[in-house]
């Protein structure tokens, strides 16, 4: 197993994760204007998704659905937190610790990965840092 295909499985099953956890926000969230803009950001995660699933497959490397151990555990722990989070900015609070944490080992792997797919990873966490700017201006917009 070489650099790209270690670190691009790990990706995925981060990808995996952060799908499967905004379905969890999504519905902790009320109608409106918060639940769409989450919508979104899992719809982000689908295109990120399917675009690594896309660089795998172009390098013969096999892509998996699973999320893994670690996976599942922080898909249970997203689930317990959130039984005690009832009111918008409490989840999109949790949304963004996610997202930072993603962005983080995002980060942490692209000196991992070959030059030639460097910038597809650079790209996806561009696209995260975005992410990340546009909760930060919902988070500053709502009261506490």
């Amino acid at each position: 197993m070489n650099n790209d295909e270690i670190y691009l499985s790990k990706m995925l099953r981060g990808e995996n994760m952060g799908i499967n956890i905004y379905e969890k926000y999504i519905k902790k969230l009320p109608e409106g204007k918060y639940k769409k803009e989450v919508e979104s950001f899992k719809d982000e995660h689908i295109r990120h998704k399917t675009r690594l699933v896309n660089i795998m497959q172009h390098r013969d490397i096999e892509a998996s659905s699973e999320v893994g151990f670690q996976g599942k555990m922080s898909e249970l722990m997203t689930s317990i937190k959130l039984i005690f989070k009832n009111d918008p900015k409490a989840v999109l609070k949790e949304v963004h610790k996610g997202e930072l944490m993603a962005a983080k080992y995002t980060e942490k792997y692209l000196s991992e990965f070959s030059e030639n797919i460097q910038p597809d990873i650079e790209k996806i966490l561009k696209e995260d840092r975005e992410r990340i700017n546009k909760i930060n201006k919902i988070l500053n917009t709502l009261s506490d």
